[in-house]
């Protein structure tokens, strides 16, 4: 055995030598076979004219940091508002909010760029912070708040995949983005002129008077549209939300069913009650203590009270009655349903179904022979009703019951059933009557018993359901739409004429005009914007008698621009100050008669520079600071808002690599070849 050792000990130890540098070097092939979409370069950026790259690995550390961030800060969904930010709106692309990880990396960027983010040293100092200013000494000291933060931190931080380094740097790079922000927004760029201009957008109003002319009341006199106008409408709007086109204009069909139901009146259930005083007596001694209404006094005597109380025991009596009828139509309707296959929380209807079901008139029989009660059937099997017109249903619109903790009305429950999704109570389909009854509250003044009680009763059933979608055809919704197209015809018709308009303003005055017209006199103050919210589309015109037109306010402010502000509009002549705008939001007219104007005052000015460029809003109690203001420019264009995510992605020129293949022979972004002139963002760090 030695000799062939000896023999062979060159071919052993090359042998061997080459299997432990194989079993050296294996794990880490391993591990980079196993990984290689982490190495992919998903973002390229644009830094100071050099390109560079953010790999997968880096993007997922980022959002882990979000995750962390999230959790800490009381698993909030939106670190946005931390950072000085807008709060996110999900509906909105364009929000100014954070927008998910691809922000975040931006803003870190900028951040870093600009020298903002420290160290690990950094996130530790905003960490006493924050267990400073949770402390409550000497129960609670910082330090152990530091502790308690320090541990929790840990947790979290292999909870997403970070060592407690990277989770102190991600506290770090939080600060930093808000010290971006806040340098930014707090530096009042400016000029006089500027904030005195912004202080008159806010705050500059106008008192007016004016008739609004509806083109809806002027359709009579339009001819009826040509067949390809209305088709022409109708396909532009066709698959749009009533109300949410422009003038409202929208035709796509909300959920809507066909039901029927009966009314089980409480009163026929009460009349039957007799009024016997002396039965009404021991009931209410009785039950005094228990249907007083001022519990903390002690309860009248009966002689004082007896007509109310008379009154109280016939209701308790009638709802017994009602409360038995309940019952009964409950055990019919199940006594047919619980046979039938389950599909979960449903049942499987069989093809005869609708033959073999409760009839709502045989039930309606049953019970007024059964309890001498009034029952009325309804039913309309050819018209559709829509969710949003339940509640005007007449009686069963305003009822209710009881689902778990909830009180649900009708419209609330057909919503519920499950060919729309099925969000409430269960087990609620079409076909099949929902077997709880809904009442509907009436009021008592009397001095005995509840103020309000349940009065009619109401069992319904869905007999078809047609879920949300486009018309299939114009004859579906024509009537609508040849009203709408006259409407609009009506209303060009109006704005051709304004001329016209102002000149019987004029002459007749507003009063007359109104009379005219058959409407009345609006008034109300204008001003440019009516609230104060931070987010850009939140600056709103304020409604005016009822209208909210952003024309009408624009034509208002055009119109006492070039009138000196200390002149009484009241003393200038009437065609100086009543004129007539066309108001597309609402397809009408309006003539308005400028009452009174109530501009910013130099002492308004210089009142807001020494309270620290503070607006004040005419119709809320909240303030905004003068550098949110600037920060959103004009209001509108949240594009200019500098940290938004449209705006940093245009200023870094990003591209994101995940929507693109990469193509054959193309050479790697940041492989370090020479002349490519790119680098790669590692964790943030400086591009190459």
């Amino acid at each position: 055995m030695l000799k062939f050792l000896r023999k062979y000990q060159a071919w052993i130890l090359a042998i061997g030598g080459s299997l432990l540098m194989v079993a050296f070097l294996l794990p880490e092939a391993i591990q980079r076979l196993g990984t290689p979409s982490m190495n992919r370069k998903i973002i390229r950026l644009t830094i100071n004219g050099q390109t560079a790259a953010v790999r997968a690995r880096d993007w997922q550390t980022a959002g882990a940091e979000m995750a962390l961030l999230e959790t800490m800060f009381g698993r909030t969904r939106d670190l946005g508002p931390l950072l000085n930010l807008p709060a996110l709106d999900p509906e909105d692309p364009t929000s100014p909010g954070l927008h998910g990880t691809d922000h975040w990396l931006l803003l870190k960027r900028e951040a870093q760029l600009a020298g903002l983010i420290g160290g690990v040293s950094d996130g530790d100092d905003q960490l006493r912070q924050q267990a400073e200013f949770i402390a409550q000494p000497p129960q609670f000291t910082a330090e152990q708040a530091y502790d308690r933060l320090l541990e929790g931190l840990a947790t979290e931080a292999n909870r997403v995949g970070l060592t407690l380094d990277q989770a102190k740097e991600a506290f770090a790079t939080l600060a930093g983005i808000r010290r971006l922000i806040d340098g930014y927004s707090g530096s009042a760029p400016a000029s006089d002129s500027r904030q005195r201009q912004i202080l008159s957008l806010f705050e500059d109003r106008t008192s007016v008077g004016f008739v609004f002319i509806d083109a809806a009341t002027q359709i009579d006199d339009v001819p009826e549209p040509d067949s390809a106008l209305l088709e022409a409408h109708f396909e532009k709007y066709r698959d749009v939300e009533p109300g949410a086109g422009e003038q409202g204009f929208g035709y796509r069909l909300e959920d809507r069913v066909r039901l029927e139901y009966l009314t089980i009146r409480y009163q026929s259930v009460y009349d039957r009650i007799a009024g016997s005083g002396l039965e009404a007596r021991k009931w209410y001694q009785k039950n005094a203590s228990s249907v007083s209404q001022n519990p903390s006094a002690p309860p009248p005597p009966f002689d004082e009270v007896a007509n109310d109380a008379i009154a109280a025991y016939r209701r308790a009596k009638a709802e017994e009655t009602m409360a038995e009828i309940a019952r009964f139509i409950k055990s019919e309707l199940l006594r047919q349903t619980q046979p039938l296959e389950r599909d979960g929380l449903y049942r499987v209807l069989p093809e005869d179904w609708a033959q073999r079901r409760v009839s709502f008139e045989a039930l309606r029989e049953q019970v007024q022979e059964k309890f001498g009660a009034t029952v009325e059937y309804r039913a309309d099997t050819q018209a559709w009703a829509p969710l949003s017109e339940l509640t005007t249903l007449e009686g069963i619109g305003g009822a209710s019951r009881q689902a778990g903790a909830l009180n649900l009305g009708l419209r609330q429950l057909i919503a519920a059933h499950r060919e729309f999704g099925g969000e409430g109570p269960s087990g609620l389909q079409a076909g099949i009557a929902d077997p709880d009854l809904l009442r509907r509250n009436e009021f008592s003044r009397g001095r005995v018993g509840a103020a309000s009680y349940p009065g009619d009763a109401y069992l319904y059933r869905v007999l078809e359901v047609d879920a949300a979608r486009p018309p299939a055809s114009l004859d579906e919704v024509r009537e609508a739409v040849v009203k709408d197209v006259k409407r609009l015809q009506a209303y060009e018709g109006l704005a051709a004429d304004l001329a016209s308009w102002r000149q019987r303003g004029i002459d007749a005055g507003l009063d007359e005009l109104a009379k005219e017209m058959d409407t009345f006199v609006r008034r109300g103050t204008v001003s440019r914007y009516g609230t104060t919210s931070s987010k850009a589309g939140n600056f709103q015109p304020t409604a005016v008698g009822g209208l909210t037109s952003p024309a009408l306010v624009r034509a208002v402010f055009d119109r006492v621009a070039p009138i000196d502000p200390l002149t009484r509009l009241a003393d200038l002549p009437v065609e100086e100050r009543l004129f007539a705008v066309a108001v597309p939001e609402r397809l009408g007219v309006a003539v308005v008669n400028l009452e009174r104007r109530f501009p910013v005052s130099q002492e308004r000015w210089r009142l807001a520079i020494d309270s620290g460029l503070r607006l004040s809003a005419i119709s809320t109690q909240s303030s905004l600071s003068l550098s949110q203001v600037l920060m959103y420019r004009d209001f509108t264009d949240t594009a200019m808002t500098p940290f938004s995510f449209e705006a940093m992605k245009a200023r870094f020129n990003f591209v994101d690599l995940r929507e693109t293949e990469p193509q054959p022979g193309e050479p790697e972004m940041g492989s370090g070849q020479e002349g490519e002139g790119e680098g790669e963002v590692n964790g943030g760090g400086e591009a190459g």
